[in-house]
């Protein structure tokens, strides 16, 4: 509305360096959000997660099929070249994607962290992000484009997973043993641990998932 204030405020030159701090601004708040998960909670209703995850993702892309066709015809809305498909694959990635970090905040002010409430949200929002991001990666290569991204998307996605719940939490938990609850926090597995949240979040920002 006000593109000259916004310039003013928010040259261009340092558009890049306030995207590098949001987006860290916003992982380590994640960070903290997820060390309240509690994984036997998550165990203990692992299949109640899967029901809402997959109904998170199957409601909206319902809804989406629905709708494409009459959205369709709506003038400026889609290109013309667009075909039903991707509208619907389109629309139901933008319906299914949350906000999580919003979500993840909301737990935290309601007390919920922690909780097997607050663990199943957190577990659901996570995979149907997780998955429209994938699918939502597929329909700028449906359009003729390189399925490179696709790919880079949906393999990443699923590699990242394995390595994080077989060799990553293993090498987690050996780190552990070196915190003390009654002790102050050593440098070396903080540093450690910091590192490794970098890693983690370029990882996901380089494959086309959110880094946060």
């Amino acid at each position: 509305m006000l593109p000259q204030l916004q310039q003013l405020l928010f040259p261009k030159a340092t558009m890049g360096t306030l995207y590098v701090m949001a987006q860290l601004g916003v992982g380590l708040y994640m960070f903290l959000v997820g060390l309240e998960f509690r994984a036997d909670h998550f165990r203990q209703r692992a299949r109640r997660a899967a029901s809402v995850s997959v109904a998170g993702i199957a409601v909206p892309f319902v809804r989406a099929f629905l709708l494409a066709s009459w959205l369709q015809s709506v003038p400026g809305l889609f290109a013309a070249k667009t075909r039903l498909f991707e509208a619907s694959l389109f629309l139901g990635a933008a319906i299914a994607i949350t906000a999580f970090p919003m979500l993840a905040r909301i737990i935290h002010e309601r007390g919920l962290a922690g909780t097997s409430l607050g663990t199943l949200t957190l577990t659901a929002g996570a995979v149907d992000d997780a998955a429209a991001w994938c699918i939502l990666a597929i329909v700028p290569a449906s359009f003729g484009g390189s399925w490179m991204g696709a790919y880079a998307a949906i393999g990443g996605d699923t590699v990242f997973a394995v390595i994080m719940t077989t060799v990553g939490h293993r090498l987690l938990r050996r780190l552990a043993h070196q915190v003390r609850p009654d002790a102050p926090l050593p440098s070396s597995p903080l540093a450690t641990v910091l590192a490794l949240f970098a890693a983690c979040a370029f990882a996901m920002d380089a494959i086309g998932i959110h880094a946060g």
